[in-house]
């Protein structure tokens, strides 16, 4: 009898739940702390993991104090945390932005090249003209790409290393980068959640297109639908997802473009395909994996279709989790699953309505990966300052890279997921609650049976 409640209760330790566990291997037992001088505490920085495990980390410090001239500061750390010395000066390298004055300023994406190279795009808000007596102050809105060699160096060859002017006004334009085409030449697309959007197109050395469309810009206008999000596909061209106008029954189509602009009147219906929609809401966000395969997704978290690179469903996902982020949503593919990561803030009912920044893991039908997180509903959030403004990255499919501010400039953080490693080659993790109750109760019982023993 005691060995088959002892049998027993070892077999429920070794089903406790996972944790992510800090990387020993990576900086001081987990986390790398980097002195940038005026990194404000609310400033999200933006993280990202090359195939070789190497972290770049971007950020503009507080415009009040750089400019002018304004600088962005890109870190690279190596895969054991240490500076990468090859980039920048000891591992950060500082890059000139503007010299007009500035507001406000952060990094809204960072893309690694096939080559190596990094595409960077910053928004930033600048003061207009002084207003007319008695007049409004208008600010002006700005959005620079540059182009960086793999020694953090600008790009000489791309706009001649300065920054490239994509965008500005007093309208706030939502601006996607699409991966580079056959040829290097970029496409960026700028929506304003409605129902047209603007396409252009810039060749490897920067300049605009004027092959593309209309001059180098396709305008695409569909009256009674929203073009929500755009698609880059293999061949080169684009394909635009459109998801019906507010008060219309609920639809998805897809509206494609050849390389040079025009409508692939060869593509579905005319240049149209409709998505077969069994859900009540239609989809009106895609993210590609890196994979060949693309994320079609509702709102703030809710995964809908797993697409192949030409918008072919691969795969429908059930019914969305009650994982609502309110912000800056964020799917990546997390080995052979999908990792999301965002903000829940305001009366969230998860874990009482913290603010702050939670993972949490599926599979690729949208089945939720409870053993990912030590927690009731399969969600985890950083133990070390929780509500911090955190960026997430997916390291392969065991680890997780966090950045967040700190008083001295950026922590980088590495976790790892000890699900099905060899215990003899990883770090021991404390234990949870759950594993260290059950290890209590088999010693209790242990020391019960020897008494026992020894009282016979």
């Amino acid at each position: 009898m005691f060995r088959t409640v002892v049998a027993a209760l070892l077999l429920a330790a070794g089903s406790a739940k996972a944790e992510l566990y800090a990387d020993t291997t990576f900086g001081n037992a987990g986390f790398v702390d980097v002195a940038i001088s005026d990194v404000p505490y609310f400033r999200r920085p933006t993280v990202l993991v090359q195939p070789d495990h190497r972290v770049v980390v971007a950020v503009v410090p507080e415009p009040t104090v750089q400019t002018p001239p304004l600088q962005m500061r890109i870190v690279r750390l190596l895969a054991d945390g240490s500076r990468d010395a090859a980039f920048g000066v000891n591992g950060i390298a500082a890059l000139a932005l503007t010299s007009q004055p500035v507001q406000y300023s952060y990094v809204t994406d960072l893309q690694q090249q096939a080559d190596g190279r990094l595409l960077v795009i910053v928004w930033m808000i600048r003061p207009g003209a002084p207003p007319a007596p008695g007049g409004t102050p208008v600010d002006i809105l700005e959005q620079l790409l540059l182009r960086l060699n793999d020694d953090g160096s600008p790009d000489a060859t791309f706009n001649a290393g300065q920054p490239v002017m994509l965008s500005s006004g007093t309208q706030s334009l939502r601006l996607k980068l699409l991966p580079p085409q056959a040829d290097g030449g970029l496409l960026l697309v700028f929506t304003n959640n409605n129902e047209r959007f603007r396409a252009r197109r810039l060749r490897a050395d920067g300049s605009p297109d004027t092959a593309f469309a209309s001059g180098g810009e396709l305008v695409v206008t569909q009256p009674g639908s929203i073009s929500s999000d755009v698609l880059s596909l293999p061949g080169g061209g684009l394909q635009v997802l459109h998801r019906s106008a507010y008060g219309s029954p609920p639809r998805n189509f897809w509206r494609r473009y050849r390389s040079d602009g025009s409508l692939d009147t060869a593509f579905g219906n005319g240049g149209e395909q409709e998505l077969i929609l069994t859900e009540g809401s239609p989809m009106d966000s895609v993210t590609p994996l890196g994979d060949g395969s693309v994320l079609g997704s509702r709102g703030s978290s809710c995964p809908m279709r797993l697409f192949d690179a030409e918008g072919r469903v691969l795969s429908y996902f059930g019914a969305c989790t009650d994982l609502h982020y309110t912000s800056d949503f964020r799917p990546q593919r997390y080995g052979e699953k999908l990792l999301f990561s965002g903000i829940f803030s305001g009366f969230s009912a998860l874990d009482g309505g913290p603010y702050g920044l939670f993972l949490h893991v599926t599979d690729r039908r949208g089945v939720l990966d409870r053993g990912f997180a030590a927690s009731a509903n399969g969600t985890w959030r950083p133990p070390d300052q929780s509500s911090a403004v955190y960026a997430a990255a997916a390291d392969g499919g065991d680890r997780v890279v966090l950045a967040r501010p700190d008083d001295n400039g950026l922590r980088v953080w590495r976790y790892r997921d000890l699900r099905g490693s060899d215990p003899l080659s990883r770090p021991v993790p404390a234990l949870g609650p759950a594993a260290t109750a059950l290890l209590l109760a088999m010693l209790a019982l242990v020391g019960l049976f020897v008494v026992r023993r020894r009282a016979a």
